[in-house]
């Protein structure tokens, strides 16, 4: 996902410094049978 300065969406920086953030996603782990 990529969103540029000015477009919606759930991350908010109140500061005056620059944000950077770095997600990880992955699937759930499988279910053992």
């Amino acid at each position: 996902v990529w969103a540029e300065s000015g477009v919606p969406h759930g991350v908010k920086n109140t500061s005056d410094q620059l944000l950077v953030l770095l997600v990880g996603i992955a699937p759930a782990p499988q279910k053992k049978k």
